[in-house]
């Protein structure tokens, strides 16, 4: 498990830094050399503390800070974003330029480099706005569900998922605010939060709480936890859960409605610590009932096929938070590692929806995958 972490942790300093060398490379020819290598240091910086803390095996989340974030965290995701913009821009157009063009046409060399400034312009201005702004706007996705052997009594029943939150310096607690308004106006029969409720550490336990007290369905709020949920002290995170009325499912299951006719709602814990356990989460199931289940990690859609889930409900992925704009689906920084990324999935009768989710983890930017709070509605199939 940590041997894995540290691959990913490793692949997201290599990207990190390789795909700022074609922005710093531009900036030599148009500024020089020596402020170019000042930049890079200053505007990297951000970077140094964080790979301390991973390299001893501590997940760290510091105090939010206006100057740390304004004056040294936010400015590096804005370059790192304007770079990647600016690199995806770039290199197809000049490996197109290399081949069309002689190397002697020095007015095309001139058309080049305006081209190369303009769009470093708007690579810096654009990665301005979805850091700074675009993160905190959430869609809301509508699905559909058929369930073969739903009972009449729920068609029509509407389930809103929240999912990966991770309230953090990057991620108030007033953005959640906002986001519970937006959830409680679609007026669902349940809501269900399927995990990652903080990034790490215990900062920010008691305002993502406060938020989500507000939450509000006439068959209640249901949660289970993710792996960032493991990245501080999880009795805490699980004890302000309760406290903001929402019931936390560890490998447990019910009866959704005790006054409707059997649907049978489950929750298991977190695959990331290995808690994970589908079979104890189903084991009061009555034999026939219809079944939604609550897992954070999509990868167990496998599993909750095998024992007979007719839907469940995931986060995990981001839906790849990172993409290209072309088929961001399948182009996405989680595909790297999951099979399951985002939207609606199907194994014989069995469904999967995985939730792009609300917050962000890592970088503080959203490319190409907007966040959401899902609205999924059951019908009878």
């Amino acid at each position: 498990m940590k041997c894995g972490f540290f691959r990913l942790f490793s692949l997201s300093i290599l990207i990190a830094f390789s795909i700022q060398i074609p922005v710093f490379l531009d900036l030599s020819r148009w500024i020089g050399s020596y402020p170019v290598i000042v930049l890079g240091i200053f505007i990297n910086f951000p970077l140094f503390p964080l790979l301390s803390h991973i390299l001893v095996g501590r997940f760290y989340e510091p105090p939010r800070s206006l100057w740390r974030l304004y004056l040294t965290e936010f400015p590096f995701y804005i370059w790192w974003t304007a770079s990647l913009l600016y690199t995806c821009i770039k290199v197809p157009i000049l490996l197109a330029y290399l081949l069309l063009s002689p190397m002697t046409a020095i007015g095309e060399h001139a058309l080049l480099d305006l081209f190369s400034r303009s769009a470093f312009l708007w690579a810096l201005t654009y990665a301005s706005y979805i850091v700074l702004w675009r993160r905190q706007n959430l869609c809301v996705d509508r699905v559909t569900v058929s369930i073969p052997n739903l009972p009449e009594a729920y068609e029509g029943y509407r389930i809103v998922q929240m999912t990966d939150l991770h309230c953090s310096r990057f991620t108030p607690g007033s953005w959640i605010a906002r986001w519970v308004e937006q959830a409680n106006a679609l007026a669902p029969h349940l809501i269900v939060l399927t995990g990652d409720y903080i990034s790490a550490g215990d900062l920010y336990i008691e305002e993502l709480g406060e938020a989500l007290s507000r939450l509000s369905a006439p068959d209640g709020v249901v949660a289970v936890l993710g792996n960032h949920d493991y990245f501080g002290d999880t009795r805490q995170l699980i004890l302000a859960l309760k406290r903001a009325g929402i019931e936390v499912l560890r490998n447990q299951g019910r009866i959704l409605n005790p006054h409707k006719p059997s649907l049978f709602l489950a929750g298991v814990d977190d695959t990331w610590t290995r808690r994970a356990d589908i079979k104890l989460a189903l084991a009061k199931r009555p034999k026939g009932a219809p079944t939604i289940l609550l897992a954070h990690d999509p990868s167990l859609f496998p599993e909750a096929v095998e024992n007979r889930v007719d839907l469940t409900l995931s986060g995990h992925t981001h839906g790849g938070q990172v993409a290209f704009p072309i088929a961001p689906k399948t182009l996405n920084m989680s595909r790297l590692y999951h099979h399951f990324v985002a939207g609606l999935y199907r194994i014989g009768s069995s469904t999967l929806y995985v939730s792009r989710g609300t917050g962000t983890t890592g970088p503080p930017v959203r490319l190409n995958v907007s966040g959401e709070i899902s609205e999924i509605t059951l019908t009878r199939g």
